[in-house]
């Protein structure tokens, strides 16, 4: 459920950080413009081509206009990425409802099948049940931490995004000199890089619950027939572990192009 709601969030531009954070760059920006043409007329009185009047005032006077609507301009754009990205988790909200281990199909991990119990658990049946409660707490420790670099990642996106709104006016007054243009460059990729991996996490999160989900999976393999037949748990050699390997190469591969993006947290998530 929690996942569900890190995705769904878009409060991006009225949170409280944007709110404060976004005026005060936009009006050093604009007291920057003052700076700007006084930079301009001196290099046109010492006929300095790259800050002459007729290579930068037309930029000044777009970018002047551009600083105060910049969070707008922004707000717009991701608001056209997060339609998308909350289309497929809407597919999927009433799936993720009953927690990831049910919308996977995995809730019989832990569930001891009737062959695995006996009058009493001892010698190999004992065996087995302990080797099976081993193998299914690894496999749900691995399934947590997949969970939770994806989160970790959608948070860190939606800060990044916080801070992209709020330095977009500075990244605009910036793309006038080339001296000051990496600032421009740099703020572009970041801010494309994590708009695109909401919606890419979100798209791979949408594609392993409509391939995994309710053991859909393990039934295009075997068309429903059982072709384990035995073990101390459901979850080993049956469907859940045919669910469980496709939904985490699944998961790992989202997780793996959101962070060949370049967006926040690849770093983290690459480790």
């Amino acid at each position: 459920e929690r996942l569900v709601v890190i995705f769904q969030y878009n409060n991006f531009l009225s949170s409280e950080a944007v709110q404060i954070g976004w005026p005060l760059v936009r009006d050093v920006c604009n007291m920057t413009v003052v700076v700007i043409l006084l930079i301009i007329a001196f290099g046109t009185i010492l006929k300095i081509s790259v800050y002459h009047y007729k290579t930068t005032l037309f930029k000044l006077i777009i970018m002047a206009i551009l600083i105060n609507f910049s969070k707008t301009i922004v707000g717009f754009l991701i608001d056209i990425v997060q339609v998308v990205m909350l289309t497929f988790i809407a597919a999927v909200d009433n799936v993720m409802a009953g927690g990831v281990v049910i919308a996977l199909g995995l809730q019989g991990i832990m569930t001891i099948a009737k062959n695995a119990v006996g009058a009493d658990l001892a010698g190999p049946k004992l065996d087995d049940y302990i080797v099976a409660l081993v193998m299914s707490s690894i496999f749900i420790q691995i399934l947590v931490v997949v969970i939770g670099v994806m989160v970790m990642m959608l948070i860190m996106r939606i800060v990044a995004l916080w801070v992209a709104i709020i330095l977009a006016p500075l990244a605009f007054i910036s793309s006038i000199f080339p001296a000051t243009k990496s600032f421009y460059s740099k703020w572009t990729k970041e801010f494309g890089a994590n708009l695109v991996s909401g919606p890419m996490l979100a798209f791979f999160l949408w594609l392993t619950l409509t391939i995994v989900g309710n053991g859909d999976a393990y039934k295009s393999f075997t068309d429903g027939e059982d072709i384990a037949g035995s073990g101390a748990t459901e979850f080993l050699g049956t469907s859940n572990m045919v669910n469980y390997i496709v939904a985490i190469a699944l998961l790992l591969t989202g997780i793996k192009q959101a962070a060949a993006s370049g967006a926040a947290g690849a770093n983290f998530a690459s480790k």
